[in-house]
C-alpha cells in the first residue's frame, strides 16, 4: 500500500510505502514532467548514508532536476524499520526499492541509481542482482565494497560462502537467501555497467562509521579514498577477465572530505552528477 502526502510544491509528493511485515519506505518523490530539456532522460533515485539524512540529498539534487523536467526519487529508510539497510540479505531493502520504482510508474524503466556512503553500500549491491534495472551507477564514498571478485569470501567478494540459514526443528538448516550467488550469475551485465565513482580528496579518516578489519584493510585500503580506487581497479580487473571494456570512472573531488553538504557545494557533485547520466 502506498500512502500519497503531497506538500505546497505541486510536483513534489511525500510517498510511504507500507510492507506486510510491518516496516514502511516513505520516498520524496519529483515528476519528471516539467518543461525541462532532458525530459527522456532516466530517473534518479539517491540513497542516503547511515546519518538518514535525506533531506540534504533532496536539497541538493531537486533543484537541478526539477530545472532539466528529470524523475527524482529519495527515499528515507528509518533506523527503527531499516538498522541495515545497506545490506541485502535476511532482511531485504532490495524488494522495497523495487516495490518504489513500480509504485512510482518505473517498473519497467532503468533508473540512475546513486549512493552516498552507506546508501552507496545498497547501491552497488543493488545493482549486481538486478543489474538489468540500472542505467548509471553512482557510488560516492562508501565505507567499503563488494567485489566482483569469485576468488574473495562473501561479503567482500562473490566467493561461496558459509551455508546461510537458521536451524529448524529437524536440525537442518533452512536456506536462506544467497546474495552472493545471485550476484555471481549476474556479474557480466554487472560489469558492463556505467559505473561512477565519487570520493573527497580529504575523505582520509578512519572514524567509528568506518569498517576496520585487518582483512579489508588489505584488501581495499585503509581509507575511503584508498578503497575507491582499489575498487576501479578490481571492476577494471574483473570486467577485463570476462572480456568487457569496463566504463568505470572515478573522480576525487578536491576540497572535500566526507561531508555530503561541501560535496555537493565545494564539489558539485549533485550537478555533476546528473550530467554524467
Amino acid at each position: 500500500m502506498v500512502l500519497f502526502h503531497h506538500d505546497n510544491q505541486p510536483d513534489e509528493a511525500q510517498r510511504t510505502l507500507a510492507l506486510g511485515d510491518g516496516r514502511a519506505l516513505r520516498s520524496r518523490v519529483l515528476r519528471g514532467d516539467g518543461p525541462g530539456p532532458v525530459q527522456k532522460a532516466r530517473p534518479l533515485v539517491a540513497l542516503h548514508g547511515i546519518s538518514r539524512d535525506a533531506r540534504a540529498l533532496w536539497q541538493a539534487f531537486s533543484p537541478p532536476a526539477a530545472a532539466e523536467g528529470r524523475a527524482l526519487l529519495v527515499p528515507r529508510f528509518t533506523e527503527r524499520d531499516w538498522p541495515q539497510f545497506q545490506q541485502i540479505g535476511r532482511v531485504r531493502p532490495d524488494h522495497v526499492l523495487l516495490d518504489l520504482l513500480q509504485q512510482a510508474g518505473l517498473a519497467k524503466e532503468q533508473v540512475d541509481l546513486f549512493g552516498l556512503s552507506g546508501g552507496a553500500q545498497l547501491a552497488h549491491r543493488f545493482a549486481m542482482l538486478y543489474p538489468h534495472r540500472v542505467g548509471t551507477l553512482h557510488l560516492a564514498a562508501p565505507g567499503w565494497y563488494t567485489l566482483p571478485d569469485t576468488s574473495v569470501p562473501w561479503p567482500l567478494g562473490l566467493k561461496q560462502g558459509p551455508a546461510q540459514g537458521t536451524p529448524n526443528g529437524t536440525g537442518r538448516r533452512l536456506r536462506g537467501f544467497d546474495a552472493a550467488a545471485l550476484s555471481r550469475l549476474q556479474l557480466r551485465h554487472y560489469l558492463a555497467l556505467k559505473v561512477r565513482l565519487w570520493v573527497g580528496a580529504m575523505d582520509t579518516g578512519r572514524d567509528a562509521s568506518l569498517r576496520q578489519t585487518d582483512p579489508l584493510d588489505a584488501l581495499q585500503g585503509k581509507t575511503r579514498l584508498e578503497r575507491a580506487a582499489a575498487y576501479a581497479e578490481a571492476f577494471c580487473r574483473a570486467a577485463c577477465a570476462h572480456g568487457i571494456t569496463p566504463d568505470i570512472d572515478l573522480t576525487v573531488l578536491p576540497g572535500c572530505g566526507h561531508d555530503f553538504t561541501d560535496c555537493a557545494r565545494i564539489g558539485g557533485l549533485a550537478t555533476r552528477v546528473l550530467h554524467h547520466g
